[in-house]
């Protein structure tokens, strides 16, 4: 027999098992252990990023426009990753953190505009300011004259 072949023979004292495989174990050997199964491959790549996206959006909420758009972000990839039966706690935790950084966003940039236009009328109503806006007309327009 050549070196380069397989052994396909068996001891004096063994023959082939039913069906031609070879045993699992000699005798004397512990019995060779099952194939373990293997677990699935679960695609997780849109919850984590609906998770890392929401987190971010979180954190800049306070950043006008790109805090609540990048938390509506964070929302639509925690969403897309429920639709698409990826790990549910990674995509609820996407879905709560863009949710999350959407309201607070949002209701902190219409706290600062109403705050900034009453403001403005505040002081636009104020005498004192008006006279003072009516004489720097006056100056300017005796510049041109």
């Amino acid at each position: 027999m050549s070196d380069n072949q397989p052994n396909t023979e068996f001891p004096p004292h063994r023959s082939p098992p039913p069906g031609g495989f070879p045993p699992l174990a000699e005798p004397g050997l512990p019995p060779v252990p099952p194939p373990q199964a293997t677990v699935p491959f679960v695609p997780k790549g849109f919850a984590i990023t609906g998770m890392v996206v929401g987190i971010v959006g979180v954190v800049m909420f306070f950043v006008p426009f790109w805090g609540p758009i990048v938390s509506l972000i964070g929302l639509i990839f925690g969403i897309v990753a429920t639709v698409k039966k990826q790990p549910r706690g990674l995509s609820l935790t996407g879905i709560i953190t863009g949710s999350v950084g959407i309201v607070i966003g949002l209701a902190l940039w219409i706290w600062i505009f109403v705050w900034a236009a009453q403001t403005v009328q505040e002081v636009a109503n104020d005498p004192a300011v008006q006279q003072q806006i009516e004489e720097q007309l006056e100056r300017e327009a005796a510049q041109f004259e």
